[in-house]
């Protein structure tokens, strides 16, 4: 694979993630009510520290996939045309 190939498949990545980051806020914003009243529902019943720590862990583990995507990322514009 030449350097020009990897640019371009690493284009072509960072492009794949606007999508995916775009596919993500638009099913964000399509929950309809009834996904509103079942989340309601189960909030209702935990205690505000359940809440925290139900935050806490979500968003803990959101910053571990991005620290990953982005060392692979890293990894992949620093490799070699020959290692892929």
């Amino acid at each position: 694979m030449t350097r020009a190939e990897f640019g371009q498949r690493l284009e072509s990545l960072m492009g794949k993630k606007g999508t995916v980051e775009s596919k993500i806020r638009e099913r964000i914003a399509q929950q309809d009510n009834s996904n509103e009243e079942t989340f309601n529902l189960e909030e209702s019943t935990k205690t505000v520290w359940d809440k925290q720590v139900t935050v806490h862990v979500i968003l803990r583990n959101f910053a571990l996939f991005m620290e990953s995507t982005i060392r692979a990322i890293r990894f992949m514009q620093s490799a070699p045309a020959t290692a892929l």
